[in-house]
């Protein structure tokens, strides 16, 4: 539906639009912490956004107010479209009680860092180098190096590399560390793989570049 409300409108119209998600992102962000803060299960080991899909998810809350919005956005499109995929088929909600507020907005969050860069890359132009998921997969590793530390000062598990997520995810293979290398290479093929798709289908649909985009 975004989508084909998407293809009417002008850049304007666009930008207007992804700031209106921005902002629907933000306000899920302050009611589901308050609701937590609210109900005593808030906590700096669980709750802050620094597993990918919610440093994603602050990415693209911040996006309409960057200046330098390459960057940014070659790093989301490959992080919020993985990971909010694999939210998607194997999810895993801390402190769900039933609140219906909260499993709503635990899907308009994954949904949304799908989403917005997708329609970023497919009608405002934005690019993706021709090294960018190997770009992205060498700032995970970065973004691992400086989670690492955290996790041991809170006794946390963001980024699940102090243990596994609770879930049964087939790219989770054996015990602490080892699933770890196994991730590494698997978010290097999935981010190589994603660059390849998006560059390769349009081609593979006959559609002219100018087409896909408008």
């Amino acid at each position: 539906m975004l989508w084909s409300i998407a293809k009417l409108l002008n850049q304007s119209q666009l930008a207007q639009m992804l700031m209106g998600m921005s902002v629907v992102l933000f306000l899920g962000f302050v009611y589901q912490n308050a609701y937590f803060i609210a109900h005593g299960s808030w906590n700096l080991q669980e709750n802050l956004p620094f597993h990918l899909c919610g440093l994603s998810s602050l990415i693209c809350m911040a996006f309409p107010l960057l200046k330098n919005k390459q960057p940014w956005f070659a790093f989301v499109f490959y992080t919020g479209i993985l990971g909010g995929f694999q939210s998607l088929f194997t999810p895993q909600m801390n402190h769900y009680d039933g609140h219906l507020p909260l499993y709503l907005l635990y899907y308009v969050d994954h949904l949304s860092i799908i989403v917005m860069p997708l329609l970023m890359y497919a009608f405002q132009k934005r690019e993706l180098p021709r090294f960018s998921w190997f770009r992205a997969f060498l700032n995970l590793n970065l973004l691992t190096v400086i989670i690492m530390p955290l996790n041991y000062l809170l006794d946390a598990n963001y980024l699940y590399l102090n243990r596994p997520p609770d879930v049964d995810n087939p790219f989770i293979i054996g015990e602490w560390p080892y699933y770890i290398f196994n991730l590494e290479l698997v978010v290097l093929v999935l981010t190589f793989g994603l660059y390849f798709l998006v560059k390769t289908l349009p081609e593979l649909l006959g559609l002219q570049k100018n087409k896909f985009y408008h």
